[in-house]
C-alpha cells in the first residue's frame, strides 16, 4: 500500500509523519485490495480547542471511503480517523456477505417449495 502524506498550514515534524504512516499502514490488515491511502493533516482556524484535523481517503477498487476527524492533537485526530476507517472497511466487506447469505436462504426455500410440490 502506498501512503501519500500532506500537511496544510504547518510544517509537520518527522515524529508526526512516522506516527501517521505507522497507524495508516495497519489498514492493510483489514482489506487486501487497498491501493493507496491519502493522509491530510491540517489546523482549523476556529475558537474550539480541538482544532487539529486528519482527513483520510483510502483507494479501494470500487468506491473510495473518506473520513475526516478532529482532535486536540494530531495524534488523537489520526487515531480517530484510522479507527473510523477500519469500521468503514469492515462494514464494506460485510455487506456483500450478508447479501449472499440472504440470497442463499431464498434459493434454499424455493428448492424446498419445489420438492414439496413434486
Amino acid at each position: 500500500m502506498k501512503i501519500l502524506f500532506q500537511a496544510s498550514e504547518f510544517k509537520p515534524t518527522k515524529k508526526i509523519e512516522r506516527y501517521a504512516h505507522k497507524k495508516v499502514s495497519t489498514l492493510d490488515k483489514f482489506h487486501d485490495g487497498i491501493i493507496e491511502a491519502h493522509v491530510r493533516l491540517r489546523k482549523i482556524r476556529t475558537s474550539r480547542p480541538d482544532n487539529k484535523a486528519c482527513e483520510l481517503k483510502v483507494a479501494i477498487p470500487g468506491n473510495d471511503p473518506y473520513v475526516a476527524k478532529r482532535g486536540f492533537t494530531f495524534e488523537e485526530a489520526i487515531n480517530k480517523a484510522v479507527e473510523t476507517m477500519k469500521r468503514r472497511i469492515d462494514d464494506r466487506k460485510a455487506k456483500p456477505v450478508k447479501k449472499r447469505q440472504r440470497t442463499g436462504k431464498v434459493l434454499q426455500r424455493r428448492e424446498e417449495e419445489v420438492e414439496a410440490i413434486s
